[in-house]
Formats: C-alpha cells, structure tokens, sequence
C-alpha cells in the first residue's frame, strides 16, 4: 500500500544572480574603501604632500597608484547601483528607475574623476585640470545624492523592501548631499568612510530584499 503524504513541499527560493552578484561586488568595493578610508585619514598628519595637492595627502607615483584602485572599485559600485535600478522596489516607479540611473551616472563620474587623479597625481588644485577633476568629484557626488534620494523615496513608497532596510536608499542620498560640504575639509576621509559603509548596508539590503 502506498502512503501519499500530505505535507507541505518546502519551496526552494532561486537566488537571482543579476542581483546577488553585484551587490556581492558592491559589498566588497565599499568594504575595502571604508579600510582605505581609515588608512588615508591616519597618514593626513604625516604626508609631506603639500596640502593643496589633488590627491593629499598622497602625492606622485603612489597616489596615482591609489586613484586607479579607487576607480576599479568605483566600478563596482556602478554595477551595483545598477542592480538598484533594475530592484523589484522600483519596477512601478519611473521616478525612483530615473533616481536610480542619475546615481550610476554620478557614480560614474566618479569613476573618471578617480582615472584623471591617477593621471594627473602630482597636479594641485589650483592648476586647471586639478580645478576641473575636483569639479567632477564635486558634482557626481550631487548627483549620486539626487539620485539615492529619489531612489529612496519611491523605495519607501513602494513598501517592498521592510524593516530598517527600507530606508537604506535613502540614507544613500541623504549623506551624499551631507559629503558636499565635506568634500575638500579635513573630514573627507571620514565622511567617505561613512559613505562606504552605507554602500556595504545598500548591498546587503539588494541581497536581502531582491536576491
């Protein structure tokens, strides 16, 4: 005789890759740009850069080494704001798709603000182009908060995301416009390090919310 049992079958969720992957990649880029952060800030009494160079407190062969690696995990942040994007959160909100994709264009920006500081390591801010690659660093950092903060909002609206993560977008965008009035102070270091852990909680929330 054969017994049918009528216990419920556990269902097995599939991990969506094109979202677990980059928020992977994003996780890792911030988590090392939060020790680089931390490494930065310490050496900004003992550099004998001079203080108005682009890349203090590194200066010449180091520092354009160290703006390439900024770059090429800056890349992975823009993959990773790119799965925000693409979010099950934002699908029915064209406002928070567009907020979205102004904050992978800022985090682009940033991306080629960091190649041209590697090009140009030893240049000041007074010079021209150390004038213009701060105006880039400057301005992806607005749009990154432009479009966090419209991400965010439709996230919240949306009511797909829960608990504490549904405001992690949010928090995004919000700091990013806070990081304009720090960007060429003493706190740089330390408000970049705030940034990157916030991308770090962004990337745990994408794996937690949509992956």
């Amino acid at each position: 005789m054969t017994m049918i049992s009528n216990a419920p079958v556990p269902t097995r969720h599939r991990v969506r890759a094109s979202v677990f992957l980059p928020a992977v990649g994003l996780i890792a880029a911030a988590a090392t740009q939060i020790d680089a952060a931390i490494i930065t800030n310490a050496y900004r009494s003992e550099s004998p850069a001079p203080k108005d160079s682009l890349n203090f407190p590194w200066f010449g062969g180091l520092a354009g080494q160290i703006s390439t690696w900024w770059s090429f995990a800056g890349l992975f942040v823009v993959i990773g704001l790119g799965a925000l994007a693409r979010s099950q959160a934002l699908r029915a909100s064209r406002a928070g798709r567009a907020g979205a994709s102004v904050a992978v264009l800022g985090a682009s920006t940033l991306v080629v603000a960091n190649f041209l500081s590697a090009a140009n390591a030893n240049a000041m801010m007074a010079d021209g182009i150390g004038g213009v690659i701060g105006s880039m660093f400057g301005g992806g950092t607005l749009l990154l908060g432009i479009g966090l903060t419209l991400a965010g909002v439709a996230v919240l609206r949306s009511g797909a995301w829960h608990g504490v993560a549904r405001f992690v977008p949010l928090a995004n965008g919000l700091w990013s416009f806070a990081m304009i009035a720090l960007i060429f102070g003493d706190l740089l270091q330390v408000s970049i390090g705030i940034m990157a852990a916030l991308q770090v909680a962004l990337g745990a929330t994408l794996i937690a919310e949509e992956a």
